[in-house]
């Protein structure tokens, strides 16, 4: 028991009282009781995610249509200078969503076959990607081939 300038007396608890039966547990407390990974594992039924995988379809058939358009009318868009001409802008932007694309998926959970819950464990998801046929062809159209040349 305390006293403040004459104040009434200041009772603490004790945890193992009757009435405490309800902890209050702060909003910082239950952050820090997760790990980490519980917050930067993408889950599949992620609707931020599920979104960017329609910007990425879009893209994909956008992009196919301005690469047919360029290599009819224009050949040496891939040395332009961003900022240059909206061609060369386009470029860049579906570049950058191509390799965002690749990015999230080291950090998309996946469900294994042999195990009832989806894994989140980020060198097995890491692996996994790596390992499959989904990672050598996101790969593979990202490498600048005409700026190499």
């Amino acid at each position: 028991m305390s006293f403040f300038n004459g104040a009434e007396p200041v009772i603490e608890h004790d945890i193992d009282s009757d009435d405490s039966h309800y902890v209050n547990i702060s909003f910082m407390d239950k952050i820090m009781s997760r790990p980490l990974t519980y917050y930067i594992v993408i889950s599949l039924d992620n609707p931020v995610y599920n979104f960017w995988c329609g910007v990425e379809i879009i893209s994909c058939l956008l992009s196919s249509y301005m690469y047919a358009y360029c290599s009819v009318f224009k050949n040496d868009i891939a040395h332009e200078a961003p900022g240059e001409t909206w061609l060369g802008d386009m470029v860049y932007i579906f570049e950058s969503i191509f390799m965002l694309s690749i990015i999230f998926k080291f950090f998309l959970e996946y469900q294994n076959e042999d195990e009832p819950l989806p894994v989140r464990n980020m060198k097995r998801i890491a692996m996994n990607y790596i390992q499959s046929e989904d990672f050598i062809s996101d790969i593979i159209p990202t490498i600048p081939v005409p700026h190499l040349v």
